[in-house]
This record gives C-alpha cells, sequence and structure tokens, in this order.
C-alpha cells in the first residue's frame, strides 16, 4: 500500500538545519507531514515506518537516510546542505559525502544552497540536482525587534555566532581583535572550543567565549547588544547567518572569499582580509571611525535585504514537488 501524504524528515533535534526545517513546514502547511527524528539511533530507525509513502523529504543529509533507500517503494528528496568538502572536516563528513556520491542516482531531487565552484557546477550537471537559494530562518519570533542604532559608543562591539567549527576560522578573528583597541567580541555557540582560542580568550579582557548552546531569548540580547555580526570564515557551503544579521537590522563584516561574492557589492558588509592578520586589523580601524550616517544606512540596507529573502519561501517551497 503506497501513502499519497509527503512525509518531511528532520534529524537534528537543535541547530540551524532543524530552524530550517521548522521554518519550511511551517511555509508548507498541510501539503506535508512532518516526523522529528528521536535523538537516539533506535529514534531514527523509525524513518522505516514511511518506505510505502509516495514522497518522502529529507531536511539534511544522514547515514540512516541510505538505509532508508534500501527499502523505500516511493521517491525521496534530500535538501543537501553541504555538497562540497569543507576545511578541516572531519570522518563523518567526509562519509556522509561519499554516501552521497555513491546513491545520489536513487534520489528524484536534490536541492543545493550554492551554485558557486568547479564541485558545484559538475554536480548541477546531473538531471536531478538543482540550486535553491536557501531563504531566511531561525529567527525567534515573525516580528524583527526594534532597531537598535549604535551612536557615540565608547567601544566597537562584534559578535562571532554560531558553532564553532574549524573553518569558521574564530581563532584567526580573536587574535585579530587581541590587537585592537576599542573593540569588544563575543563567540557565542556550542561545540569544541580549540586551545588556541581558549588560550586567547582567557588573556585578553575585551573577548568573551560563550561556550553553549544559544537560546532564542540570547542570542536576541546578543544581537541587539552588538554592532556587527562577523563571519571571518576561511571556507563555506551555505550560511543562513547573512539573512540573521538583517533580521536584527545588524551589517556584516564577512571574510573576503570566493562564497560571499554574491553580495560583495551590497552595502551593509565590510569584507575582511584573512589571509594577514595586519591587513585585518587595519580594517577594523576603518570599521571603528564608521559615520553614525553611513552606519545606520548600512543597517537599513541589511534590513531591506532579509525583507527581500523573505520572498524567496514560496519559490523554494514549489521547487520541492
Amino acid at each position: 500500500m503506497i501513502f499519497n501524504k509527503p512525509i518531511l524528515i528532520c534529524f537534528p533535534n537543535n541547530g540551524g538545519v532543524k530552524q530550517f526545517s521548522d521554518s519550511l513546514f511551517s511555509h508548507l502547511g498541510s501539503k506535508v507531514i512532518m516526523y522529528q527524528c528521536l535523538n537516539s539511533k533506535l529514534g531514527k530507525l523509525y524513518i522505516l515506518k514511511y518506505i510505502f509513502h509516495k514522497n518522502v523529504i529529507f531536511t539534511s543529509n544522514n547515514i540512516y537516510l541510505y538505509l532508508f533507500s534500501l527499502f523505500s517503494l516511493g521517491e525521496i528528496t534530500l535538501i543537501l546542505h553541504d555538497h562540497k568538502i569543507r576545511l578541516g572536516c572531519n570522518f563523518k563528513e567526509r562519509l556522509l559525502l561519499n554516501l552521497f556520491n555513491i546513491f545520489k542516482w536513487r534520489f528524484k531531487k536534490i536541492i543545493i544552497h550554492d551554485d558557486s565552484g568547479i564541485e558545484t557546477k559538475k554536480l548541477l550537471l546531473n538531471k536531478n540536482v538543482y540550486f535553491q537559494a536557501m531563504p531566511p530562518h531561525g529567527h525567534p519570533s515573525d516580528k524583527p525587534p526594534p532597531v537598535k542604532i549604535r551612536c557615540n559608543k565608547s567601544s566597537l562591539k562584534l559578535l562571532c555566532f554560531g558553532r564553532l567549527e574549524h573553518y569558521k576560522n574564530f581563532d584567526f578573528f580573536a587574535r585579530v581583535i587581541s590587537k585592537c583597541e576599542g573593540v569588544e567580541l563575543i563567540v557565542a555557540g556550542s561545540g569544541r572550543v580549540s586551545p588556541n582560542l581558549h588560550l586567547i580568550g582567557n588573556k585578553c579582557n575585551n573577548i568573551k567565549i560563550i561556550n553553549k548552546f544559544i537560546s532564542p531569548e540570547e542570542l536576541t540580547s546578543l544581537m541587539l547588544d552588538s554592532d556587527f555580526l562577523v563571519l571571518p570564515y576561511s571556507d563555506i557551503t551555505q550560511t543562513g547567518l547573512i539573512e540573521l544579521a538583517g533580521y536584527y537590522s545588524k551589517p556584516l563584516l564577512l571574510s573576503r572569499i570566493s562564497a560571499f561574492d554574491k553580495i560583495k557589492y551590497q552595502p551593509f558588509s565590510f569584507y575582511l582580509p584573512i589571509e594577514s592578520e595586519k591587513s585585518a586589523v587595519e580594517v577594523i580601524d576603518n570599521v571603528k571611525n564608521i559615520s553614525k550616517f553611513d552606519y545606520d544606512n548600512m543597517c537599513l540596507s541589511s534590513h531591506e535585504h532579509y525583507q527581500l529573502q523573505l520572498t524567496l519561501w514560496h519559490e523554494y517551497s514549489c521547487a520541492l514537488f
């Protein structure tokens, strides 16, 4: 017996993919049934009860997905968030990408969120692979908080937010800020704090590390108290943090990498060289001296970008079917 109603399956119980899955479900509404996997091996095996469904959508890559594909009688759609080997990726990430490359023929449709780079261009040559820009998600409420504009502050407040990963390059940026005066940095997120970042955080009074899961309420407080959200990444496949900054009307400091080329001409960002700490310090000094007029315009531009990206949800929802 085949069931016709599509199933939306989410593996993670927290983090960006979970937030994305919840937002996607809210936009799809009654078109799908959502199944949230339990946080255990046995809980993930429960997905096998959906092998008789005609259409199953997985919101992320997972080992259990490939077990499911061996028994499923229906069509499978995969939303693939990380389709490239990132700098410093671990064994599990490599294993998942290898499994994907072996089984990608099994999927009716594969959605990726990035269309830049040689690897991606090759992947998009497959007839079942589609690029679709990732819409904004993970915001604490539907209504953005009031804009808190920077005005005559004695110091520049910067925030690095997200799970601590090697490719996010927080160690490098902390070293840069350790050489700056009149700048405060908060690094907030779960994950392993590297020895270098831990050492810098202990030595410098202007650098604070909050190493835990950040609740929506804590995130709102951190964002409203910061002047810029900083993404000093050395590599990336996708991120929803650019739109998150726009939700809070905050401008950005972005590393000068090809993944950010699409928005490098937008008026809400400064660009940070990551090849040289000295050059990065010079950029931070320029950011410190930004006029109130220019900063206010960057805030407004960031929020306008967020509002524009919200329109992507309709197109994204349609692309799944």
